[in-house]
């Protein structure tokens, strides 16, 4: 898109979309909720950071290897990982995810969504090297040991474009 997407504040004065998702995973009573990034401006967000390792390229993975490891060392075994660019995610989706017994990701017209997803804490390390080998984070979720929540698919469009923006400003105009 250009920028990034977590600052995108779609109302001048209303809240960025990360603080948007933040706010669903509260409500879905889910504590402690971090945004995972390196750029210095998610730090004036209302929203702790966890910083992704510096060096590293620019991959999802990283993100979620970050997120595990932090979520490992609080004593949990499992993290919700939920991108910040699906305006119209909403507590119900999450809690469909969060109510899994193990590892789940969610699924949409056939397909894994693997940035929505359960993980467990433990598998930060391979997460790590995942992304150091180059594997997707959809290679990494798409396995027989992790269940599929299946969803409709306004729950988990995203804004990859421009044009994406575009489209979700006029259906959220026209109240759709």
């Amino acid at each position: 898109m250009g920028r990034d997407k977590a600052l995108i504040r779609p109302d001048r004065s209303g809240p960025t979309f990360a603080e948007c998702a933040a706010l669903v995973l509260e409500d879905a009573g889910l504590h402690p909720v971090h945004l995972v990034g390196r750029q210095r401006a998610l730090q004036a967000l209302s929203i702790p950071v966890l910083r992704d390792p510096v060096g590293a390229g620019h991959h999802p993975l990283f993100g979620f290897a970050t997120a595990l490891a932090d979520a490992a060392h609080r004593g949990a075994r499992f993290a919700i990982l939920v991108p910040c660019d699906v305006p119209a995610l909403r507590t119900e989706t999450v809690i469909a995810l969060a109510r899994c017994s193990g590892a789940a990701v969610a699924e949409c017209d056939g397909q894994i969504q693997p940035m929505f997803a359960l993980v467990p804490v433990d598998w930060g390390p391979a997460a790590l090297e995942a992304a150091h080998a180059g594997w997707s984070a959809r290679r990494f979720l798409d396995r027989p040991d992790v269940a599929r929540v299946r969803l409709a698919a306004p729950a988990l469009s995203d804004i990859d474009t421009p044009d994406d923006f575009a489209k979700w400003m006029r259906r959220r105009t026209r109240g759709q």
